[in-house]
């Protein structure tokens, strides 16, 4: 039997469509339940969209093969039914369609950022000094360099990066074919038109499976219609911002009865503001401008000030930081003052007056008798220094000159240069070992041993400074030029030695020596090419370096 779903949505053509297949289905019975569901889907679809109930299903009154009709006042569809076809076999159910193939996994997302560098591990200890080389010939030649003390540690590995973002999904697979659908019957829990949904097992189920939602057991009266005054359509919803006319309530509105705050609101002068000055003023508020001394007004303390209730006026008391008094002060008998009794001090002066008037005053005073003591005055013991007072000469001065020099010390003037002996800041003994920056000795000097200052030279443009000592070194590193610095004035003689050694990969490299200098022959020697081959050179000037004399000392020294 056929069924329909009624709607007055007011789509004619999309309910003609329906009616037509409805009456095809009822006359192939084989096709009679896809085109009932198909209809019936169509209005389902239609109703959810403009939220209108379903009113009614009706059964069919007209014969079989008349044509369908619509009350739109009730939104009543009237459609034809024809006779009962026999129970057709329950269809058996579609087989449920294959899942369709799992979407391509999506392309990683880009690698994270690196982690920071980890901090960096602490430095490793130095390792032990290496043991002092042998001496060598030329007693220049420094060990070898301790081994290199181990490595710190590995600093902690920074934190991983973020996740990179997740690839796109990948597409869905498709969905398996429907399952044919089965031959609609006629029996208990078919869906009948004669008796809308109550022909189903379960009415409820069937709003569900169709996707009818709340509307179809809705009451109309839920709605509001045009009669009502406004049309479902141009109702306001949650997020509308409507405007309106005038509104009256009869209850509150959020809570607030807005009657009485309006009119508590029109006692309220327009931009009230009680912190404005000028209506505070108005109000008859003492304002702080208004006050010539407001901080001691603010400060005011009745408990610092004498009342009328205390005996006398504020403007007649005594302030307590003192003052003077005009009148005399009377105190009874018995009574203190400062915890002395005033009274009975004029009987203690009376009696005292003689031995007062005879002792000393405490600002002072000669006196005329000896005085004998027991113990000390200001805190020293007169009869000790006495004693030790008697045992120093009279006028004795240590500061005198005559005294100073029969004590046995050596005076200024004893010295021929006084500056010279008080700028002596060293030992001076024949055990001591003083250092002088230019000692100039006129005489003859003999030493049992003297020593000289060595200084190694580096790079490829050393400076030999004569003010550093007699003897330098220089491993090459590179084709060198030589300069001679500071040599003594013209008059005094000055020498030196060099010993120059070549790099351990036999480079054989050369040098250059300063134009002043001259050679025998004015030819100057050929270094010795060989890996660490060395040879020293012998340099002499008395003319203040204008001219230096250069001799081989030897070469391919070991």
């Amino acid at each position: 039997m056929a069924s329909s779903f009624y709607s007055n949505s007011g789509t004619a053509s999309s309910t003609t469509a329906s009616v037509t297949a409805s009456k095809t289905a009822a006359e192939t019975a084989a096709t009679n339940a896809a085109a009932s569901a198909t209809a019936a889907a169509s209005s389902a679809t239609a109703a959810e969209q403009h939220k209108i109930t379903i009113t009614s299903l009706t059964a069919a009154t007209g014969a079989a093969g008349s044509n369908a009709s619509y009350n739109s006042s009730t939104g009543v569809l009237t459609v034809p039914r024809g006779d009962t076809g026999a129970t057709g076999a329950t269809g058996p159910a579609g087989a449920t369609g294959s899942t369709g193939p799992a979407g391509a996994t999506g392309a990683a997302g880009p690698q994270g950022p690196t982690g920071s560098q980890g901090a960096t591990g602490p430095q490793g200890a130095t390792g032990p000094a290496g043991p002092t080389g042998a001496t060598g010939a030329d007693s220049t030649v420094a060990g070898p360099t301790g081994p290199q003390g181990s490595t710190g540690l590995t600093g902690a590995t920074g934190a991983t990066g973020p996740q990179g973002a997740t690839g796109p999904q990948g597409p869905q697979g498709e969905t398996g074919a429907q399952g044919p659908q089965g031959a609609a019957g006629s029996g208990s829990g078919d869906l009948l038109a004669s008796n809308n949904l109550s022909d189903v097992a379960s009415a409820a189920t069937a709003r569900t499976n169709l996707g009818l939602g709340t509307a179809a057991t809705t009451a109309a009266t839920a709605y509001a219609t045009a009669a009502q005054g406004a049309l479902a359509g141009t109702a306001v919803q949650p997020n509308d911002s409507p405007s309106f006319g005038s509104i009256t309530v009869s209850g509150n509105v959020d809570g607030r009865d807005i009657a009485a705050d309006g009119t508590k609101l029109d006692g309220i002068e327009a931009a009230a503001d009680v912190t404005d000055a000028a209506n505070v003023t108005a109000s008859g508020a003492l304002m702080d401008s208004e006050v010539t001394n407001l901080a001691q007004v603010k400060a005011f303390d009745s408990s610092d000030y004498a009342t009328a209730a205390q005996g006398t006026l504020a403007t007649n008391a005594l302030p307590k930081a003192g003052g003077t008094m005009t009148g005399d002060i009377v105190f009874n008998s018995g009574q203190t003052f400062d915890g002395v009794d005033v009274s009975a001090l004029n009987t203690t002066a009376t009696s005292a007056n003689t031995t007062a008037n005879a002792a000393l005053p405490k600002s002072g005073g000669a006196m005329t008798g000896a005085i004998t003591t027991n113990s000390t005055f200001d805190g020293r013991d007169v009869a000790t220094d006495g004693t030790k007072l008697d045992g120093i000469e009279a006028g004795a001065d240590v500061t005198d000159a005559t005294n100073v020099t029969a004590a046995g010390a050596l005076m200024d003037s004893e010295l021929a240069s006084v500056a010279s002996v008080k700028a002596i800041n060293q030992g001076l003994a024949t055990t001591d070992s003083p250092t002088f920056a230019s000692p100039n000795v006129t005489g003859e000097f003999k030493a049992a041993s003297y020593n000289e200052t060595y200084a190694a030279l580096s790079g490829t443009s050393p400076a030999v400074n004569c003010h550093n000592g007699n003897s330098f070194s220089l491993v090459l590193s590179g084709n060198t030029t030589f300069t001679f610095s500071n040599p003594p004035a013209s008059g005094t003689a000055y020498s030196f030695s060099i010993e120059i050694i070549q790099d351990s990969g036999g480079s054989g490299y050369s040098v250059t020596w300063p134009s002043s200098v001259d050679f025998p022959s004015a030819t100057a020697p050929t270094l010795t090419a060989a890996a660490n081959a060395k040879d020293v050179f012998v340099f002499n000037t008395r003319d203040g370096g204008t001219n230096w004399y250069g001799f081989t000392a030897g070469q391919a020294l070991g």
